[in-house]
């Protein structure tokens, strides 16, 4: 049976920072309930697997190395549910997902709000 990989793509202003910061503080009790907020980069969000992300950091892009290392924590986890998010994930070319496809259920968790708010 496939695990389930929730990718949250946080656009800006829509409360993206704080569940990020929730779920990086909580990871231990999340694992109780099954799911699994990597934590190989140790930061709050997973931005070093978006093409974007060092685009924007004009840095050569490393995304492809940074993917391996979170697949190979995924791997070693017992976890049934995976949750990786990052603000960047909106701009990057959605065919980068397709990737994970093979192996999770995905499930998209896009968060917009009104900006007259």
């Amino acid at each position: 049976m496939k695990r389930t990989l929730y990718i949250h793509i946080g656009h800006a202003k829509c409360g993206s920072s704080t569940i990020q910061r929730f779920l990086s503080e909580n990871r231990l009790q999340l694992l109780k309930f099954n799911f699994l907020y990597p934590q190989t980069f140790s930061s709050t969000f997973h931005s070093e697997i978006s093409p974007v992300f060092w685009k924007n950091a004009r840095l050569d892009d490393r995304s492809e190395g940074y993917l391996n290392t979170i697949m190979d924590e995924i791997d070693k986890s017992p976890a049934e549910n995976v949750v990786i998010s990052s603000e960047t994930f909106h701009a990057d070319d959605p065919r980068i997902f397709l990737h994970f496809k093979e192996k999770f259920n995905v499930k998209i968790l896009y968060f917009i709000r009104p900006y007259d708010e």
